[in-house]
């Protein structure tokens, strides 16, 4: 029996109909102004909508992003270029003295959103659910976001079910960057975004279960090097303390920013 294609299944026509729906809401919007949107040109547009030119994963995160795709667009459009490009999502053990795993850019781009690391976590809580209902409601998200992200992370090998339950596949993973990334810069927006919003409660319960403080000072840029590496032992630390035993219920979120403020 000949396979029913979805009109979903790749790039090409995910992006095909996203430009149809931008056409059906103005008429006056072209391809020629979908190419200006994601920075590329017509002709490279044209290519990639008749087939005859690929785009990478890295190229799909900008275009999501520069559109501002809702998120099922966006992953079906990352999940599409993830399986043309063929990519090897095999998470490679790195031997360390933290014992940590290192996660390629190409698994970074398909789980940079937020609640894909809240939900690994949430995974190895006390009392976890393997339910994507009860996981939303514990998030504060939407049932269908809870399971395609679930999907995506089984996908990239940070999830695994055991039978009908949800497991965790590595205890901690790590994302070596050298460069600035469009995908870490976004993720850490989210997350300080998610700082905001918990900031912006008042009551007393959330005050006490939150620890949001700053500091000030000069310093020697001949030391932030070293800074960077101690704040990273820092973090390390304080995860594995707060996560040490049998009786973690709770997922928690660590921000720290080191930024100049003056001029050079």
């Amino acid at each position: 029996m000949e396979k029913q294609t979805s009109p979903f299944e790749t790039s090409k026509d995910i992006l095909r109909q996203i430009l149809l729906k931008k056409m059906k809401t103005n008429p006056a919007y072209s391809a020629r102004a979908f190419a200006r949107d994601i920075g590329v040109s017509p002709a490279f547009v044209t290519m990639v909508l008749n087939g005859k030119k690929s785009i990478n994963l890295n190229r799909a995160v900008e275009i999501s992003q520069a559109l501002k795709l809702a998120d099922n667009e966006k992953h079906a459009l990352l999940n599409a270029t993830m399986q043309e490009s063929g990519i090897d999502l095999q998470v490679k053990s790195k031997l360390d003295r933290r014992d940590l795993t290192d996660l390629s850019e190409e698994q970074f781009n398909v789980v940079a959103d937020w609640y894909h690391f809240a939900i690994m976590d949430l995974a190895t809580t006390k009392g976890f659910k393997s339910d994507s209902k009860w996981i939303a409601k514990r998030l504060s998200l939407r049932p269908l976001e809870v399971e395609m992200a679930i999907g995506r992370l089984i996908k990239v090998g940070l999830l695994k079910k055991v039978g009908s339950q949800l497991k965790k596949v590595l205890n901690k993973v790590d994302l070596p960057t050298k460069l600035s990334l469009t995908a870490v810069r976004e993720h850490h927006k989210q997350m300080m975004e998610r700082a905001k919003e918990q900031l912006a409660k008042t009551d007393q319960k959330s005050f006490e279960s939150r620890m949001i403080s700053s500091m000030t000072f000069a310093a020697d840029m001949n030391r932030i090097e070293e800074a960077r590496k101690k704040v990273l032992d820092f973090q390390q630390e304080l995860a594995n303390f707060l996560s040490a035993g049998d009786k973690c219920t709770e997922v928690f979120q660590l921000n720290i920013q080191l930024f100049p403020h003056t001029k050079d």
